[in-house]
């Protein structure tokens, strides 16, 4: 059954009065529900603009969000096929199509629908959902990580840097909770300045920022490999550097709390990529580290520390 040819959200009701399109609307979205297609035609044939309407019933939303959140598939095929661009933009309670299909638990089916709403409108994969966050974002908070992955991929990287707003930050601090690490890396490498603190996207500061990763990059016992490039794409986030702006990145704090707490290895990857910091002075003006030697003394008593500690306090 062919069914009826797309229609715009210019395009009307073929029906004579409101109560007739209501009640063929409700009847639409009650065989979109049941994942009824050839009933779901057919309605769509005589109410043109049903399944762009939006009805309070059961199952608030329009045709298009149903399917997705009841997980019909062949439906959502079809109905992407018959609507416009300007139809698959319409939002229920500011979800987008697209958010709809990542917030269905099934990543099987929420991937092949993205895939099909993505083939036709790709400018969705850029309108911003509840908390201003993009599809790719909600994926990863939602743990679906090749949903996450497949939206990364085909998300236009303009969109996530900082000059355009706060929905890369947004999306580095969701990979970092979520412990998707390749993502990170990637974001990081490509855009060293999402690891910097900015005032417009309220990213946080490094001093917090830092050590919360950190300590999820060592729960998620990544290689040593994928943590020394993470460490060093960030740490090359906040270089090149002159003065104000070490003080407004809040990287000398960094590195203050890295030595209290024994990070050698921050100290070294950030010193590698600028090497000035080692003369850092603190909030009084005194100099932190009086000279590169105390670093060296420090970091080897941290590592001698450490080796002792796996030599002679291992549990049997």
């Amino acid at each position: 059954m062919e069914g009826p040819k797309p229609v715009s959200a210019a395009q009307g009701s073929a029906s004579r009065n409101p109560d007739e399109t209501e009640a063929n609307t409700k009847k639409l979205l009650e065989a979109v529900r049941r994942g009824d297609l050839d009933e779901t035609l057919k309605l769509a044939a005589v109410e043109t603009g049903a399944i762009r309407a939006e009805v309070m019933t059961h199952w608030r939303g329009r045709a298009l969000h149903i399917a997705l959140t009841f997980g019909h598939l062949h439906i959502v095929d079809k109905l992407v096929q018959l609507m416009s661009p300007n139809d698959l933009e319409l939002a229920t309670d500011s979800n987008t199509v697209l958010c709809s299909a990542v917030l269905n638990k099934d990543e099987n089916f929420n991937i092949s629908a993205a895939k099909c709403i993505v083939s036709k409108h790709d400018r969705l994969l850029t309108l911003p959902t509840p908390y201003y966050w993009i599809p790719v974002t909600w994926a990863v908070e939602l743990g679906h990580n090749e949903l996450a992955r497949y939206l990364y991929s085909v998300t236009p990287f303009h969109v996530l840097r900082p000059e355009n707003g706060k929905y890369g930050a947004d999306l580095l601090v969701r990979c970092y909770y979520s412990k998707m690490f390749d993502v990170a890396v990637d974001l990081v490498r490509d855009c060293p300045k999402l690891a910097m603190r900015d005032n417009k996207s309220k990213f946080p500061s490094w001093k917090r920022w830092l050590y919360e990763r950190i300590k999820k990059i060592r729960e998620a016992k990544l290689g040593h490999q994928q943590y020394l490039a993470l460490l060093r794409a960030t740490c090359r986030g906040v270089t090149p550097l002159n003065d104000k702006e070490i003080q407004e990145s809040g990287i000398r704090n960094a590195i203050f709390e890295a030595a209290k707490r024994g990070n050698a290895v921050f100290i070294v990857e950030a010193l590698k990529v600028h090497f000035t910091l080692y003369a850092i002075h603190d909030e009084k003006g005194g100099a932190y580290f009086p000279s590169l030697w105390s670093i060296v003394k420090q970091t080897f008593t941290i590592l001698f520390m450490a080796l002792v500690r796996n030599l002679f306090f291992q549990p049997p």
